[in-house]
């Protein structure tokens, strides 16, 4: 696709490849009914954010107005629920082997209520995406069809957003000092993402693009998995507070019924919390392990050889 698209203004091309996107939103959409297509949801999502991202990078040259935008953002807000549910859950499983039996009561209690959490957000998806995207994608393509103005040629507008992205990530990933640096390593991971999505649709005709995209969906997916950490521990956290809340109350509700079954009670400990703030602990160790990959590929003196493998097949865009 991208040397017909590199033949076109920026405006054709941009609208081209935008309604691609929203074909591959159609597809996955249609399949979200069925139980047994794990990836659908996966997919769809993956053709929104693009939608997205693209979007963003071309908006001056595309006939689409604010309002439009908002409702493809806020349907792409719909789908993080059950997405972050799934992420945690896979991320406890994984660590249920380094859990005693006793430990193991906080795990399955954490992944009861995440399973919970998950069922409830695709029942949102299920009653929501397949109601509101077929017209939002209809209302996307028809505008996408209007006659666009003239535009510079696409090859120049992709070269300089694609530079300026590269630069946006080199100043993210600067701004990463140490494992602390939450937001700043977010934000890296956003600007990661959108500069691969713009030398995505080029990976397979222009030199060093390919390349270039498998490297930064690597930075992407650790930067990934360091966020999704984060989102485990915090998720932990207000769990564990919970189960504290839990316990105190059925205490209470024990004492005023009989003071010596709680006594007893209150002595035999809690399950729940020692499984959940054991949980914590090993979250920890493996933010550790997953900052200490980061700092060792893309930070301090590896920070510009990594750039410089984005800044060639860049180049290449504007020959």
């Amino acid at each position: 696709m991208s040397e017909s698209l590199l033949a076109l203004s920026a405006g054709q091309a941009a609208a081209q490849y935008l309604r691609h996107l929203c074909k591959q939103a159609d597809a996955a959409c249609t399949r979200l009914a069925d139980p047994a297509d794990t990836e659908a949801l996966h997919d769809f999502r993956v053709a929104i954010r693009r939608s997205r991202s693209w979007l963003s990078a071309y908006h001056l040259y595309l006939p689409l107005d604010k309002p439009l935008r908002r409702r493809l953002r806020d349907l792409a807000r719909r789908t993080n629920a059950a997405r972050d549910a799934e992420v945690s859950m896979d991320g406890l499983q994984a660590l249920a082997g380094k859990l005693s039996a006793a430990q193991k009561v906080g795990l399955r209690w954490m992944l009861e209520r995440l399973t919970q959490d998950r069922q409830q957000a695709y029942a949102d998806i299920l009653q929501h995406i397949p109601a509101t995207w077929p017209a939002l994608g209809r209302d996307l393509q028809h505008r996408l069809r209007r006659k666009v103005a003239a535009s510079p040629a696409f090859s120049h507008v992709a070269f300089e957003l694609a530079a300026a992205a590269e630069a946006e990530l080199a100043q993210r990933l600067t701004a990463i000092g140490g494992e602390q640096d939450i937001e700043a390593m977010h934000q890296a991971r956003i600007a990661a993402k959108r500069l691969r999505y713009l030398l995505e649709p080029f990976r397979n005709d222009v030199p060093g693009v390919k390349e270039a995209v498998q490297r930064l969906t690597a930075l992407q997916d650790a930067l990934g998995a360091l966020h999704d950490g984060h989102v485990l521990q915090h998720r932990l956290a207000e769990a564990t507070e919970e189960a504290a809340r839990l316990r105190i109350r059925h205490l209470l509700k024990l004492t005023l019924a009989d003071p010596e079954h709680a006594r007893r009670a209150g002595r035999r400990g809690h399950a729940e919390q020692t499984g959940l703030l054991a949980l914590v602990g090993l979250t920890v160790v493996q933010q550790h392990q997953r900052f200490a990959e980061v700092r060792s590929q893309y930070l301090g003196r590896r920070l510009r050889p990594f750039l410089g493998e984005m800044e060639r097949p860049i180049a290449r865009l504007a020959d």
